[in-house]
């Protein structure tokens, strides 16, 4: 087995290949997740992913993870799927939840400022905490670079 911090915690990647996520993060509920590589991600899906690097640096730079974390998000907007960011964020006239223009430290955030379609290929992630770092801030990702990840044991 072997051990890397990710998702405010711990991966475990087994010898059989099957790879275990540890959540202690606030932004969903904290426990034990499962990967399920090959699976297509769907709308309400958590998904595991690695973040952008311009993400990754702030990420970094502000210790809200440590370097190669991986994040912990649920898919809430699909190609096809209309999206609004600015004060708050919508998707198909559904409020996901308000945009802070900074963290709980204070420091200044930057939305990712979109009122469109979702492109084919891509999806935009978020949870319901108040201030999660998700495409709020970053944006769409590629549904390639998407892992679902289904809970196993949750508190």
């Amino acid at each position: 087995m072997t051990f890397a911090a990710a998702t405010g915690a711990i991966v475990v990647a087994s010898a059989v290949g099957s790879l275990f996520l540890w959540n202690l993060s606030a932004s969903l509920p904290r426990g034990l997740y499962r990967a399920e590589p090959g699976r297509a991600p769907s709308r309400g899906a958590v998904v595991a992913f690695e973040p952008a690097p311009l993400a990754a640096a702030l990420i970094i730079e502000r210790g809200y993870l440590p370097r190669g974390a991986l994040l912990l998000k649920t898919v809430v907007a699909l190609p096809g799927d209309h999206v609004c960011i600015g004060d708050a964020f919508w998707v198909n006239g559904r409020l996901i939840g308000w945009v802070p223009t900074s963290d709980s430290s204070g420091r200044r955030l930057d939305p990712y400022r979109f009122c469109g379609t979702v492109s084919p290929g891509f999806a935009f992630v978020a949870t319901p905490a108040q201030l999660s770092f998700d495409s709020r801030y970053f944006g769409p990702l590629p549904l390639h670079s998407l892992t679902p990840a289904r809970p196993l044991w949750t508190f």
